[in-house]
């Protein structure tokens, strides 16, 4: 949860907080600060997340902005979990952590480049990138993902482009 200590708080999700808190000062006019992290590994973090925004609806300010104090926040962070852990086991998604590298991680070792890089290359944000690395590829998505990423390895250009995607790979 980042605070811009004018009463609002944004209550999202990011696998590292602090430069989740950089991107967003960039942009800001005021000072924002990091008041809360916690990490959910029992529960989906999108579950939780989706639930205290639903439990905090009523003080919205804009998108994952909401008129309220920390305190306030935190107290709707950990009921959100408690609902969320209240659920049929069968009813929650909790995403295991791979032991091996998959696929994703197999093809961004293989072409050397950052999740930077892979996030330019491929259109998607890097908390995007992240989850690929941790899960693998969503089964809806991985048959143009694949195809995107043989195109990339293998220098084939972009559709509607004569020249293939300028790679920034690590060892250059």
């Amino acid at each position: 949860m980042i605070t811009a200590g004018i009463g609002t708080v944004k209550i999202g999700l990011s696998r590292d907080p602090q430069v989740r808190l950089a991107g967003l000062q960039v942009a800001s006019p005021v000072a924002l600060m990091l008041a809360y992290a916690e990490e959910f590994v029992d529960v989906s973090a999108h579950d939780v997340e989706r639930a205290v925004h639903g439990l905090m609806a009523g003080v919205r300010a804009s998108g994952e902005w909401f008129h309220a104090s920390v305190d306030d926040a935190c107290k709707a962070i950990k009921r959100a979990a408690e609902i969320v852990r209240s659920r049929p086991a069968a009813d929650r998604r909790v995403w295991p952590r791979p032991t091996q590298d998959n696929d994703f991680v197999a093809w961004q070792r293989r072409v050397d480049i950052t999740c930077a890089e892979a996030a330019r290359l491929l259109g998607k944000s890097e908390d995007t990138i992240s989850r690929y690395r941790l899960n693998g590829i969503p089964d809806h998505m991985k048959q143009v993902l694949e195809l995107a990423c043989y195109a990339i390895e293998n220098g084939i250009p972009a559709w509607g482009s004569t020249e293939p995607a300028v790679i920034n790979r690590r060892s250059q």
